[in-house]
C-alpha cells in the first residue's frame, strides 16, 4: 500500500509505473531531477507542459490543471476515486486515451475549444459522469471513449463531429437523450 513515492534528481520515469496504485496520495520529486517536477504532490514534465499522473488518493475533490499544461498522458487521472471535478487549462491540445479510465466519482468535466477529438476510452468506466461540454472543434470521438457512462443520461454532439466509433457510448445505460448538431446545407439548384 504505497501512498506517496520520491522520484530521484537522476530518475526517469517511462510506461506508468504507478498504474493500480490506488492508495497514491503524492508525488515528491527532487527539484535537481531534469525531466519532472511535482506541484502539491501531482506529476509533471519539467517545464509542466505535460502532466503525467495525478495520484488516484489525492484528497481533492476538484483539481484545476496548470495553464501551461497542452497535454495530459495515458491513464494520468486514472482509476481515481476521489476527484469530482477536473478544470481543463484553455491551451490544452492533446487529452491521451484513458487519461480518466474509471475515475468513478468524476462528474463534471468541460473539454475546451482546440481538442478535436476524444480519445479511446477517455471516460470510461466513469459512472458519475453527468455533466460533459463538447465544443464545436471535435471531429471525432474515438472506440470506448464514454463505455459504461451510467451516470451520463443525455449529451450534445457538436456539428463538427463527424466520426463516431465501435462502442463510443456503449454501456451508457442512463443515456436518454443523444442530441446531434447537423450542420444543413441546401441541396444546390439543378
Amino acid at each position: 500500500e504505497i501512498s506517496a513515492c520520491l522520484v530521484g534528481s537522476e530518475m526517469c520515469i517511462r510506461d506508468s509505473p504507478f498504474y493500480d496504485c490506488i492508495y497514491m496520495k503524492n508525488i515528491y520529486v527532487d527539484e535537481d531531477n531534469r525531466y519532472f517536477t511535482s506541484v502539491d504532490g501531482v506529476l509533471y514534465n519539467k517545464s509542466k507542459t505535460e502532466l503525467l499522473f495525478y495520484p488516484s488518493y489525492k484528497s481533492d475533490s476538484s483539481y484545476t490543471i496548470l495553464d501551461s499544461v497542452t497535454k495530459i498522458e495515458v491513464g494520468a487521472f486514472q482509476r481515481n476515486g476521489i476527484v469530482t471535478e477536473v478544470i481543463l487549462p484553455k491551451n490544452i491540445k492533446t487529452i491521451s486515451k484513458e487519461a480518466f479510465l474509471e475515475c468513478t466519482s468524476l462528474q463534471k468535466i468541460e473539454i475546451p475549444s482546440g481538442i478535436t477529438e476524444i480519445s479511446e476510452s477517455l471516460f470510461s468506466g466513469c459512472k458519475s459522469l453527468n455533466d460533459i461540454t463538447l465544443p464545436n472543434t471535435i471531429k471525432e470521438i474515438k472506440s470506448n471513449a464514454f463505455y459504461k457512462c451510467s451516470g451520463l443520461r443525455k449529451i450534445t454532439l457538436p456539428e463538427s463531429v463527424e466520426t463516431l466509433n465501435f462502442l463510443a457510448f456503449g454501456d451508457c445505460t442512463m443515456l436518454n437523450t443523444c442530441t446531434i448538431c447537423l450542420l444543413y446545407t441546401s441541396p444546390s439548384p439543378r
